[in-house]
Formats: structure tokens, C-alpha cells, sequence
């Protein structure tokens, strides 16, 4: 492969210096939390070169002009710094615990960080040729660099590409390497999502750390990435573990958000939700729960009397409507539907599939999730964990209501997909299930977190800090 090492290298700072200053501009420093600082970067500034992208190919610039992009960024960067010089940063205050405690957490952390980038490196032997890394995704950015954007080239070819109804977030990902590479690569391009596992490991170190003492959230992360979906996720360019990224992400901010309101951590709240609505048709869902869920929660402030108070943190929320947009948009440009949802000759509509089927498919759909919970070499017995705790705490899960129920519809919106599938159930199950759980699995683990948390918190009494570990 003709690819030296300051192509990947640019293709990968350009994004991360990006999320260096969207979290400047929203006040957020590395002092704030000094392990989840880098994944946030990287989530803010994958947003935003996959934003440029977009604007590249849909303006004509192309693919063949590396500069072309990478002076795209330039507007997006002097705004971020304008921006930044206004914000105030957040106020720092250091978690507690012993000295020894914080090192042995972070040796802890820096073990299962080894292992997955292990895993990571590995892969660099293995280019994408097989499964759905290469034809639902892959295929997508190499169509799009060869068609040079969205002209009549690229949708001649999307008639021959499974799938191509899926959001774009991943093959931009993919072709933002290609542009910078100045070619189309097999195994570079993974990066993107590959280091999402990382940036997950990060993100789940820097949250589990507020609930809980340093050992005890080291001891959980590490049987977090002990999961063999993590282990497979970590050697392919799959979008399930994007979705999970800006999942926990998301899930982590509001509850930082809930401690401190301030609007920053709302604001990431709003960056993962976009991430995870651009990564994969699933993010609709999760954040048709939210919206239900936030609803529902301003129904009831309401009735208490709160007013609403809109902020300038709320516009950003705008981000994952726009996210949703575009995929709308672009399956609506080129006559694209999801095979989930469009009327078959045979079984009509996702509606009356649903009604059809619920008898034949709902036992073993239940039963298969239900094996996962009780499964340890997958998810580690997290998803059962948490259920336990859930029953044990009552008033934990009060506590937790609002996270606790986007879960909950989020994962019977999964299992009703799956009942009402006109593919074989049996089939789907095998080889979508235990990833549509691996896109939950970061959230469930920081759940547990916040949970154990009551039983062994970071601190013996007073308030949760958002700070480094």
C-alpha cells in the first residue's frame, strides 16, 4: 500500500485538533475530566470533518484535492476560536480518594486500554474485504470517491449496494482517509471507528470514576472491554460501536449536566446524540426514546409550576435534528428506504408484519435477549447487573428514572424491530442481535456504575464532582 505515515497522521490530528476547540468554545478544558477529554475531542472533531466533507462533495469540490478539504476546515476552526476567547471555562474540583487508590485506578484503566489498542494494532494485518465492514460501509466511500460527490456516478452505483439507506457518518469517516491518502485504502481507513473503542474505554474511565472509588471503576471498565463483542468491534470499521460512543457520551453528559447544570455538559449531550443519530439507522430510535422521555419530563415540570427556560446551549440540540435531516434527505433524493420499514409484496408494512408475527417471533426474540443477560463471554453479565440492581435500588432507579427509561423503550423498540422482521428471525438474530446490545452495552455499563455508586461511592458523603480522575 503506497501510503506513508504523515497522510493517516493529518487525517487523524485534523479531527482532534477540531474537538480541541469545539470543547474550548463550550468551556470544557482537560482539567475537567483528564481521561474522557481526549474521547470527547475526537467525537466533537469526527462530527465536524464529517460535516465537511458533506459541504465538499455537495459544493463539487471533489475528492482529488486533499488541500481543498483540509482549507474547508479553516472557517469551522476560526470560528471555534472567536467562539472559545467568549466561553468561561468550568470550575475544576479534584475527586476524592488516596493516592494509592487513584494510581491503582488508573493502572486498571491503562490495562484495558492496552488491550484494546492490542486489538487494534492486530488488525492492521487483516485488510476489509468480508462482512458488513466491507459491503454495507466500505463499499459506500469507495463509491463515493470514485463517483467525486453525489452526482449521477454515485447513484447509478448505490442501486447495487445493500443497504444504502444508512447514514452517511461512517463512509464520510472512511473518505476523509481516502482524500488525505490520495487513494483508496483497505486497511487505514478502519481508524475511524476503530478508535471509538478506545475513546469509549476513556469516556466510561472518566464517568465510572465519578460514581465510584478509583479501583472499584478500573475494575469495572476492564471487565467492560472483557466482552468479545468489544474484542470483535475494536478489529472492524463497523457504525455499532459509533452508536454506542455517542450513546455514553450522551448519557454521561446529562448526568454531569444534572449535577452541575451547566450548559456545556449539555451541549456534549447534544454532540453524542448527533453521533449516534449519524452512525446508524438505531440512533433514530434512541433518540425518538429521548425526545419521548425529555417530553414527558417537561410535561411533569410543568405541572409543578417550572417555567421554561431556553438557553443558547439548547441550539445545539439542533445538531442531531440536522444529523437525522440529511440522511432523510439523501434517502429521499435518490429513492432509498430502509428494508426494515417498506411495504413487502408478501407480509406488508413493519405495522402488520408486527401484528402478523408477534406470536411466532416474540419467545424467541426474548429468549435470545434474555440468553445475552445470562451470557458472561459477550457482555460480562453486565445487562443482568444492572436489572438486579435496578430491583435491589429502588430508589436508585428512581433516581436514574429518565436514563433508565430511554433504555428501556430503546431496547423494546429493538425487540419489536426484530419481531416484525421480514427477514428469518432466526437469522437476524444471529447476526444483528448481540450488536444491537453492544450499542448499549457503554450505557449499561455506566449505569451499573451509577448505581454501585450508592454502595461504594467516590466519596463517603457530599456531591458527585465532574472532574479528572
Amino acid at each position: 500500500m503506497n501510503l506513508d505515515f504523515f497522510a493517516p497522521a493529518l487525517a487523524l490530528l485534523i479531527p482532534f485538533a477540531l474537538g480541541v476547540l469545539v470543547l474550548r468554545a463550550l468551556g470544557l478544558r482537560f482539567a475537567c475530566d483528564r481521561l474522557a477529554y481526549p474521547a470527547w475531542a475526537w467525537l466533537a472533531g469526527s462530527l465536524v470533518t464529517a460535516g465537511v466533507e458533506l459541504a465538499v462533495l455537495v459544493l463539487g469540490g471533489g475528492v482529488d484535492a486533499p488541500w481543498v478539504h483540509g482549507l474547508a476546515t479553516l472557517p469551522v476552526a476560526l470560528v471555534l476560536i472567536l467562539w472559545a476567547r467568549g466561553s468561561t471555562p468550568l470550575a475544576v474540583r479534584p475527586l476524592p480518594g488516596t493516592r494509592k487508590e487513584r494510581w491503582l485506578g488508573l493502572a486498571l484503566v491503562a490495562l484495558a486500554l492496552g488491550f484494546v489498542l492490542n486489538q487494534l494494532l492486530l488488525a492492521t494485518l487483516e485488510p476489509i474485504y468480508l462482512d458488513d465492514e466491507a459491503h454495507f460501509w466500505a463499499e459506500r466511500a469507495k463509491l463515493l470517491h470514485a463517483a467525486g460527490g453525489f452526482g449521477p456516478a454515485y447513484q447509478a452505483g448505490l442501486r447495487t449496494l445493500a443497504h444504502a439507506d444508512y447514514p452517511l457518518f461512517n463512509p464520510l469517516s472512511q473518505l476523509w482517509i481516502f482524500v488525505f491518502a490520495g487513494e483508496v485504502t483497505h486497511v487505514v481507513n478502519r481508524l475511524p471507528m476503530q478508535l471509538a473503542v478506545p475513546a469509549v474505554t476513556l469516556v466510561l474511565a472518566g464517568a465510572t470514576r465519578r460514581h465510584l472509588r478509583a479501583p472499584a471503576a478500573g475494575l469495572l471498565v476492564l471487565t467492560f472491554v472483557g466482552s468479545m463483542l468489544v474484542f470483535s468491534a475494536v478489529r472492524r470499521a463497523h457504525s455499532d460501536i459509533l452508536v454506542a460512543f455517542g450513546g455514553v457520551v450522551l448519557l454521561d453528559a446529562y448526568l454531569r449536566w444534572r449535577a452541575e447544570r451547566r450548559g456545556a455538559w449539555l451541549a456534549l449531550a447534544a454532540l453524542g446524540a448527533t453521533q449516534l443519530a449519524w452512525a446508524k439507522n438505531e440512533g433514530f430510535l434512541v433518540l425518538a426514546a429521548l425526545g419521548l422521555v425529555a417530553g414527558l419530563e417537561r410535561w411533569r415540570a410543568a405541572r409543578a409550576g417550572e417555567p421554561l427556560r431556553l438557553r443558547a446551549a439548547h441550539l445545539v440540540w439542533l445538531l442531531p435534528a440536522a444529523a437525522v435531516g440529511v440522511t432523510l434527505l439523501h434517502n429521499l433524493t435518490f429513492e432509498l428506504q430502509n428494508d426494515l420499514m417498506q411495504e413487502h409484496a408478501e407480509r406488508g408494512g413493519m405495522l402488520a408484519r408486527l401484528f402478523a408475527q408477534w406470536q411466532a417471533n416474540t419467545l424467541e426474540v426474548l429468549g435470545f435477549f434474555g440468553e445475552v443477560c445470562l451470557k458472561g463471554q459477550e457482555f460480562q453479565l453486565l445487562p443482568l447487573a444492572l436489572v438486579l440492581l435496578v430491583l435491589l435500588d429502588r430508589g436508585g432507579a428512581r433516581d436514574l428514572g429518565g436514563p433508565l427509561l430511554v433504555l428501556a423503550l430503546t431496547a423494546t423498540g429493538f425487540v419489536l424491530v426484530l419481531i416484525a422482521t421480514p427477514a428469518d428471525v432466526d437469522w437476524h438474530l444471529r447476526t444483528a442481535g448481540k450488536r444491537l446490545v453492544l450499542q448499549l452495552y457503554p450505557a449499561i455499563t455506566l449505569l451499573v456504575a451509577a448505581l454501585m455508586g450508592r454502595w461504594l461511592p467516590a466519596e463517603p458523603r457530599g456531591p458527585v464532582s465532574s472532574s479528572r480522575s
